[in-house]
């Protein structure tokens, strides 16, 4: 692949590191690639490679302006297919831009809710460990599904249902089955 001549100045927002940044400036400035890597004193495929990150990182932000897309979208979204309908000038008519949210962003959303959730949480108790446990026993507590939370309602299911407190009674449980388990040094659920 040979070097490119021009690096256009719209991928600097896609640069994700300053040493992207200082290469793809430089190669705008110098007028390309070959020239960027020279007065960095690297070798040309680390400036190539640097430049091939940034503009695949723009064409997943729906910045491509090669392949007709000129419309970037915002995070945390990032395009998951585009439409182009072409006139008879082969120019781009109309864009259908079709967006999805950006993994690594939705995990961090679910990473976000979950710290919500667990900020109301009350531990219960802790149950200190029995003294001389058997190491030849283990308890085995099956979880099933014990629907917590669950509503049903009657036109879907045939009745409503509602379970509110599911969660108090499982941890009431829970607690008496473990305070009466034998002395034992592993219990799985």
């Amino acid at each position: 692949m040979g070097s490119p001549t021009k690096v256009d100045p719209e991928l600097l927002p896609y640069c994700v590191s300053e040493q992207e940044k200082k290469y793809l400036q430089e190669a705008i400035d110098s007028g390309s690639v070959r020239a960027a890597a020279r007065v960095f004193g690297v070798h040309e495929a680390t400036v190539r490679n640097a430049f091939v990150r940034v503009k695949e990182r723009a064409a997943k932000m729906g910045y491509a302006p090669e392949h007709d897309l000129n419309k970037p979208t915002t995070a945390p979204f990032v395009v998951k297919g585009t439409s182009t309908l072409y006139g008879e000038d082969g120019q781009p008519k109309l864009q259908w831009v079709k967006t999805n949210l950006d993994r690594e962003a939705q995990l961090e959303i679910m990473k976000q809710a979950v710290e919500a959730i667990c900020e109301d949480v009350k531990p219960v108790k802790a149950i200190p460990a029995p003294p001389n446990v058997n190491d030849q026993l283990m308890s085995i507590y099956p979880w099933g599904d014990p629907h917590v939370g669950m509503y049903a309602w009657a036109d879907e299911v045939g009745r409503t249902s509602t379970y509110p407190l599911p969660s108090k009674i499982c941890a009431t449980r829970w607690i008496t089955l473990l305070s009466v388990a034998p002395r034992q040094s592993a219990a799985y659920w």
